[in-house]
């Protein structure tokens, strides 16, 4: 399987990816759980159960490139999650590319993680404080969510 994330919302992205790499390991062990710098790592992407995180792909226009051409060559047994970060992208028009178009039919699993609107923020807090087992009065919640105003601010 094949993912790539992209978008405005890094938090979501990478709780995204922790809970890929969460079930990977927990079925093939850490052991081969594999993350790379695309910039300066050549790591082979062809080997059995083998889990790949390629971080911030598209700071490198020719990766980019590369994938588009060789993404057919990707074994059965290896998972594959790619991240763009928008504010070191180089590549532009990210979605009209002919990589992005090559992805999709491949059938690759690609999300978008938007930034969270104004009024989704406290339900979101709320469910995470909750997920973690704390608790907050709702003045608590209401001072952080207006001190940190998200990342508008």
């Amino acid at each position: 399987m094949i993912h790539f994330f992209y978008g405005d919302n890094d938090y979501a992205i990478s709780q995204a990816v922790a809970k890929i790499v969460d079930d990977f390991a927990t079925k093939y062990g850490h052991d081969n759980v594999v993350n790379i710098d695309v910039a300066s790592t050549a790591v082979s992407l062809f080997s059995p159960n083998r889990l790949v995180i390629a971080k911030s792909l598209t700071d490198n226009q020719e990766n980019w490139t590369l994938l588009e051409n060789n993404i057919s060559q990707i074994a059965d047994g290896t998972d594959v999650v790619i991240t763009d970060n928008k504010l070191t992208s180089k590549v532009k028009n990210l979605t009209r590319t002919k990589t992005y178009k090559a992805l999709q039919v491949a059938g690759v699993d690609i999300k978008k993680f938007e930034l969270l609107k104004q009024y989704d923020v406290r339900p979101w807090l709320q469910a995470e404080v909750k997920q973690r087992g704390l608790k907050f009065q709702g003045s608590a919640l209401n001072y952080l969510i207006q001190q940190t105003a998200g990342e508008d601010n």
